[in-house]
């Protein structure tokens, strides 16, 4: 291959012009008509160039015409890696040409595009082809003084071109620059449309009633502006990554969807590693091969997605997104770089719409309301005030309170002396009338020492009849006085002889007292035998919890409600307050006593229920909101 000259181009004239040249004959064969140039212009930017090379091959001839792009545009000399983007050669005709002699024409068009990348002008190399001496022609299509690409044209010495390759080149150049021109015209449209939704997207967000509404509406707007096929949105908090909404998902489905985990890890990955992540096909070459990836691609199989974490300008971590194309898109990596530059406000204005934006149960009060209409609007609002008037009205609030029964009056019958137990005659739980004999003791001992007493008394009294008639009057006087001690001795026998039946002093039920297996034992004076209660009236004793001792008034009216008779409510009225609390079964409570009437004696002592003590009056909604109330006030103070 011999490499030629560079020449100078040669003047071009578009149109017919007799003064462009002296020699008529030489216009006509330069002359371009500009119809065609139209035309050509008119071409999409995707066909423009393939176009015009094949049209100038068949209008002006030549062996091939090839568009050579160099992958590393540059000044000139500067130029790298030519690539054959677009030719014209016979075979379009339907003429057959041998493998070599087409890549002789190509490695020709190639070593003559970068001499002309090389001088920044028309060159020429030549090249045998068909055992003949051929030329290829090159010209630099070149753009603020960078070389971004070059046209070709191979011809045979024996074809004679209708046009110079000097002017055809150069138009053709010309051409492929307004291709390049088009296209970045158009990236730049697409950006800038893409740009402009990234505007919109805060207005479109910001428009939802809450927040999982407002990021399900961003996912959409991200998936339609970026037209990828799927938008998945993550928020961090406590450092939790959590999927908050993703494009054209139902939200009611979407906690149950098995690709929601795969979702969340692959934009936990990406927010810890703190860098994007782009993922190819399953055939593609990966940044970094793991099992998150080979979910992504099980579950939604994608030729390209991009996954990065949303952080803010100082590096504070929001969350995370990722989207996925089943088509790769054109441009992927000016859609990287947009990604990346609208992170950082994107991570900057989800606390922000955190913040504005109510909860879910709000969020969704609120649609329903926009959905409603203004009939239903206005039912619901009579029907808000109705309920709100309904909880204003004031009542007595409730006390809640435990309660069990026991008698007014306790009687303990106790022992009246020493002696033995002979006989119980009553048990605990049974009625019993005034003066009904519940035990008897055992009287041999203190008859037997009722009579020694008594025979001592005569013998003492014998005695001092004696003495005084001897005319011993002290003696006689000691003997006086032996025998009035022996009287009251037998006066108190005489009393325990006469009361060795214990006697209920009251009627009512037998509280405790159950004898039987004590018969026979011996007993001391003030020994407790018997508890007696009435059953007239009986006591209700109320444990009210601490917390609510403020509520609670003497003479308030009390409702019981017992576990042995449900169904049946007494009443009472508080007639006693503990002037101090206790504790019961690690609770502190007030005790409260309310007598309540048994006429008929149904009711017994130690049956247990609850009770409600009638407190002062408050709003009805102040019975749910008191506790949760009173246990902030008692956290927070």
């Amino acid at each position: 291959m011999q490499i030629g000259t560079v020449a100078a181009p040669l003047p071009l004239s578009l149109v017919p012009n007799e003064a462009a040249s002296p020699s008529s004959a030489g216009l006509e064969r330069c002359a371009i008509p500009a119809r065609l140039l139209a035309n050509l212009a008119a071409c999409p930017p995707e066909t423009l160039v393939a176009t015009a090379l094949r049209t100038f091959r068949q209008q002006h001839g030549g062996m091939g015409w090839f568009h050579v792009r160099f992958e590393s545009p540059g000044l000139p000399g500067a130029c790298a890696g030519p690539v054959i983007e677009d030719r014209s050669t016979a075979e379009d005709d339907g003429r057959k040409l041998l493998g070599d002699m087409v890549q002789s024409m190509e490695q020709a068009a190639i070593q003559a595009a970068l001499l002309a990348a090389k001088t920044g002008a028309l060159a020429s190399v030549g090249f045998p082809l068909f055992r003949q001496p051929a030329t290829a022609w090159a010209y630099p299509v070149m753009d603020r003084g960078l070389v971004l690409s070059a046209i070709c044209q191979t011809s045979l010495p024996s074809q004679s071109l209708q046009v110079p390759a000097g002017l055809l080149l150069p138009m053709a150049a010309q051409l492929a620059m307004l291709q390049t021109t088009r296209r970045e015209a158009a990236r730049e449209r697409s950006l800038f449309r893409r740009a402009a939704a990234l505007t919109e997207l805060f207005a479109a967000a910001s428009a939802g009633s809450d927040f999982p509404e407002c990021t399900r509406d961003l996912a959409n707007h991200l998936r339609d502006s970026f037209g990828c096929d799927l938008v998945a949105l993550a928020v961090q908090r406590r450092g939790r990554t959590r999927l908050a909404a993703v494009s054209g998902w139902n939200p009611h489905a979407e906690s149950q969807s098995g690709g929601r985990a795969v979702l969340e890890a692959g934009i936990a990955g990406a927010i810890s590693r703190g860098q994007t992540r782009v993922i190819g096909p399953e055939t593609g070459a990966l940044q970094d091969d793991d099992a998150t990836v080979q979910s992504l691609r099980e579950w939604f199989t994608p030729s390209l997605g991009i996954i990065a974490p949303l952080l803010e300008p100082n590096g504070t971590r929001r969350g995370g997104w990722i989207f996925l194309w089943k088509t790769p898109p054109s441009d992927a990596a000016r859609l990287e770089a947009l990604i990346g530059a609208a992170g950082p406000e994107v991570a900057s204005f989800l606390p922000l719409l955190r913040a504005a934006k109510p909860g879910p149960v709000r969020g969704s009060l609120i649609r329903l309301w926009r959905r409603a209409t203004r009939n239903q609007q206005r039912f619901a609002t009579a029907v808000a005030w109705g309920i709100a008037a309904i909880l204003a009205i004031p009542a007595p609030f409730p006390v809640e309170t435990g309660c069990e029964l026991a008698p007014v009056v306790r009687r303990v019958v106790a022992a009246p002396f020493d002696g033995i137990l002979e006989r119980s005659r009553v048990q605990a739980g049974e009625t019993v009338e005034p003066g009904q004999v519940l035990a008897e003791l055992d009287g041999r001992e203190i008859r037997w020492k009722l009579a020694d007493t008594v025979a001592r008394r005569a013998k003492a009294l014998a005695e001092a009849d004696l003495a005084l008639a001897s005319g011993k009057i002290a003696e006689a006087r000691m003997a006086t006085l032996e025998a009035e001690s022996l009287e009251q001795e037998m006066a108190v026998l005489d009393y325990r002889n006469q009361h060795l039946t214990v006697r209920a002093p009251i009627g009512g039920v037998v509280i405790r007292g159950d004898l039987e297996r004590s018969e026979g034992a011996p007993l001391r004076l003030g020994d407790p035998l018997f508890e007696i209660g009435p059953l007239d009236r009986l006591l209700m004793e109320l444990s009210a919890s601490s917390t609510d001792a403020p509520l609670l008034r003497e003479g308030a009216a009390v409702s019981l409600s017992l576990e042995s008779f449900p169904g049946q409510t007494f009443h009472g009225r508080v007639s006693r307050i503990a002037p101090r609390s206790e504790s019961r079964d690690g609770r502190n409570i007030v005790l409260c006593e309310a007598e309540l009437a048994n006429p008929e004696g149904l009711l017994r002592p130690g049956l247990k229920g609850k009770g409600r003590i009638q407190g002062p009056r408050r709003p009805l909604i102040w019975r749910w909101l008191r506790a949760p109330w009173m246990a902030v006030r008692q956290a927070t103070w």
